[in-house]
């Protein structure tokens, strides 16, 4: 077993949850639940936190156990000892679900990048551009270390923090409170089939703990930090 430096406090562990949640639903998912089912979507993003919460408990005892870097294949190989093709299976998912939400995180950001951040001049520029550029500016990044990417974690997710705020604020500031509260209130839709496929999207909203779980091995004082 290869022993890691531990190097990760609390901080930086919780930017990394809280970053990749902030990534996933808020700026890749929220409006396309919306443009769904309305305002209905906040039911759908609760129910995917019931069951995210039942997860992340699941992962939290798992991690304080085990302490070491993997997150849910390391704890299935350990469950499923015995039952290679199992663990096989189950292995492969994680990877195929990893690297899809990372796409879809990546496919996001770019269209980020067209839409709002760069100028017109640069739209001659094939679509994914800055998604394939992103990707590996931080494969670079986290091989130079861990320490490295979870200060540049704490950082982005601070800037993403601010850009959200910076958002509600404009909301209210252009809108007002009570017709924003208002169209909010009317905007509830009888729609079951639609907000548990939305539910079921917006999973991935709260797969943060499981990139902190996946990262226990450089975390300190796992058994405490993790849960």
């Amino acid at each position: 077993m290869v022993e890691h430096t531990r190097s990760l406090g609390f901080r930086v562990a919780f930017a990394i949850g809280l970053g990749t949640m902030i990534a996933a639903g808020i700026f890749s998912l929220s409006g396309t639940a919306v443009f769904r089912i309305g305002s209905t979507a906040v039911v759908a993003f609760v129910l995917a936190a019931v069951v995210a919460g039942i997860t992340a408990a699941t992962y939290s005892e798992f991690a304080s156990i085990s302490s070491e870097n993997g997150g849910g294949y390391l704890f299935s190989s350990r469950t499923f000892e015995d039952r290679d093709l199992l663990t096989y299976a189950l292995g492969a998912s994680l990877f195929l679900g990893y690297t899809g939400t990372t796409a879809f995180y990546l496919a996001t950001m770019d269209e980020w990048f067209f839409r709002f951040l760069i100028p017109e001049s640069f739209h001659f520029l094939p679509h994914g551009t800055f998604g394939v550029l992103t990707a590996v500016l931080l494969g670079a990044l986290n091989a130079r270390g861990t320490e490295e990417s979870g200060l540049f974690q704490v950082l982005v997710t601070a800037a993403k923090v601010a850009v959200l705020l910076a958002f509600i604020g404009g909301m209210f500031a252009s809108v007002g409170v009570g017709p924003t509260l208002s169209k909010f209130a009317g905007g509830f839709e009888a729609e079951p089939v639609g907000t548990i496929s939305v539910a079921a999207l917006a999973f991935i909203t709260f797969f943060g703990f499981s990139a902190i779980a996946a990262s226990a091995g450089e975390i300190i004082d796992p058994k405490k930090t993790v849960p």
